[in-house]
């Protein structure tokens, strides 16, 4: 079965991203794997692919003529495996990125009307699906009209079935009121019903997203948690420092300041003066913030291998989430990809974010964490977790059960090759398509 990846981000082994979808392939042949992406990323991972389509927003702003053709392919011998970050912008262009990142609606407006308007239907791009002939296109969604368009373009050229993959509340969560932001969302929803129609199934990745889509789209859903590679040698849970690792954002950069003032203020003998905040953030301003907040230490960015090294040297590892309402926050039904990786092989997991968030009620329901839903109770609690190292390690032996239920690699293989021979089967019901 040859599965053709849409997405904004290349297989890789440190974006969410890249990692997530690179844990739904990894098992697959690598022959049998193509990927479509936008950011300006080189591919790093010829273990999960070794055929790949870019096509940047540089690309779309270049491609307003139809004879020249932009894109650029990728074989294996263009892979960078050494490469220990896959993004390649810089400069003028990465300070663009982060603007875009805030998401207002006159970026939504402007970057989707650059695409809509773009040659990006090329021959080049038709030869390199056609020389591919794949059987099945899996989407991973984001919140720009364009993606979507794309993904019913590539299903219905190559006569496949779409599976449309969904890892963040694009489709629920409530924004804000003006025109122009209402303007926006209501075309968005417009590409994202069509691609509904087209869709042969869903993946979510939690089963509160699963049932709500499934309901919403009237399409068939099923739950793909992250799957994660077992390390040998997993976290004993007796280091010495409190750490985060992952993207930060302005939703999560308030919470982490309340932990490091909260370690500030309890610092003593047993208690870590500091946070230790690892991340490719980018944002000069969010960047600004964390290197003047009371009780953070920012260190930048961290390959895969120093993960594991900061997991060793950690008694705790930290996720949080917005304090804000779950119906206006993006990350509701999210479950990140550093919960899986800290399950499997990380020390004990603090989790700091409201309730009705899809990541924290995971955690709480499987007490696989150490959950604080409030500000309240953050020093009280982040006090009882540092000093009782027996209960870090009830919810340690929790964290590694609930890993081998969800997240490995094998459970989580499995699930991706069922559900995509459920889309062939969808497909051929629905539409009469090939068997």
């Amino acid at each position: 079965m040859n599965i053709l990846v849409i997405s904004h981000n290349v297989f890789s082994r440190t974006s969410a991203m890249g990692k997530t979808l690179s844990s739904y392939f990894e098992r697959f042949p690598t022959d049998s794997i193509a990927q479509f992406y936008i950011h300006s990323e080189v591919p790093v991972r010829d273990d999960v692919c070794v055929r790949y389509f870019r096509f940047t927003d540089t690309d779309a702003l270049k491609a307003r003529l139809p004879w020249k053709e932009y894109g650029t392919v990728f074989d294996r011998a263009d892979i960078q495996n050494g490469r220990r970050f896959s993004r390649t912008d810089s400069g003028l262009k990465a300070r663009l990125y982060q603007r875009g990142r805030r998401r207002t609606a006159m970026i939504y407006f402007l970057r989707n009307l650059i695409w809509k308007s773009a040659f990006w239907k090329t021959e080049k791009y038709q030869k390199w699906v056609s020389d591919f002939r794949p059987d099945i296109v899996f989407f991973a969604s984001g919140d720009y009209a364009f993606m979507y368009e794309i993904a019913r373009y590539t299903a219905d050229l190559a006569n496949c079935p779409l599976v449309v993959s969904c890892m963040d509340d694009y489709y629920l969560k409530k924004g804000e009121q003006n025109w122009l932001s209402n303007l926006a969302r209501a075309s968005f929803m417009r590409d994202v019903c069509r691609t509904m129609k087209r869709a042969d199934l869903l993946v979510c990745m939690c089963d509160e997203m699963s049932r709500a889509y499934a309901h919403m789209f009237h399409v068939e859903a099923h739950t793909l948690y992250t799957g994660v590679k077992a390390a040998a040698d997993k976290s004993d849970g007796c280091g010495t420092q409190i750490s985060y690792v992952g993207n930060i954002g302005a939703l999560r950069l308030g919470a982490l300041e309340e932990i490091g003032r909260a370690l500030a203020d309890l610092h003593a003998e047993h208690a870590p003066a500091q946070l230790d905040v690892y991340s490719q953030e980018g944002d000069a301003a969010i960047l600004e913030r964390l290197k003047r907040a009371r009780g953070i230490a920012f260190h930048g960015p961290v390959s895969a291998d120093g993960v594991r090294e900061v997991m060793k040297r950690s008694m705790l590892m930290v996720h949080v989430e917005s304090m804000q309402d779950p119906e206006v926050n993006p990350a509701r039904f999210s479950v990140s990809t550093k919960i899986a990786e800290t399950l499997m092989n990380g020390p004990c997991l603090l989790a700091y974010g409201r309730g009705g968030l899809a990541s924290v009620d995971y955690l709480q329901k499987h007490h696989a964490a150490y959950v604080i839903t409030s500000k309240e109770k953050l020093k009280e609690g982040l006090q009882e977790i540092i000093t009782h190292p027996e209960l870090r390690s009830r919810i340690l032996y929790n964290a590694r059960e609930l890993a081998q239920k969800n997240h490995t690699e094998q459970s989580v293989s499995a699930c991706v090759s069922a559900y995509l021979e459920q889309a062939k089967e969808n497909f051929i019901h629905e539409r009469g398509g090939k068997a």
